[in-house]
């Protein structure tokens, strides 16, 4: 909490929160992506990496996987319940 009444702090506070929640809930996304990834030798379960953390307007790729036929397995019908 801030102990502060201004409007920068408040805001900049807020920003703090924010990115700490979105990149807990990106951390829960990635176990998810590995988890949902089909399993024959594991390595492409393996390569999937979370590529830092997120920033409030920083736009950038979050999620990357090395495997070289990972595009045939993202072309897969694998439904995610996220919620």
């Amino acid at each position: 909490m801030v102990r502060s009444s201004r409007p920068g702090d408040i805001i900049k506070d807020i920003e703090r929160k924010l990115e700490r929640t979105i990149n807990s809930d990106l951390d829960e996304i990635n176990k998810l992506i590995k988890a949902n990834t089909p399993v024959k030798s594991g390595f492409a379960k393996a390569q999937w990496r979370k590529l830092g953390q997120y920033k409030l307007g920083v736009s950038k790729k979050m999620f990357e996987n090395t495997a070289t036929y990972i595009a045939m397995v993202q072309n897969m019908d694998l439904s995610v319940d996220l919620w």
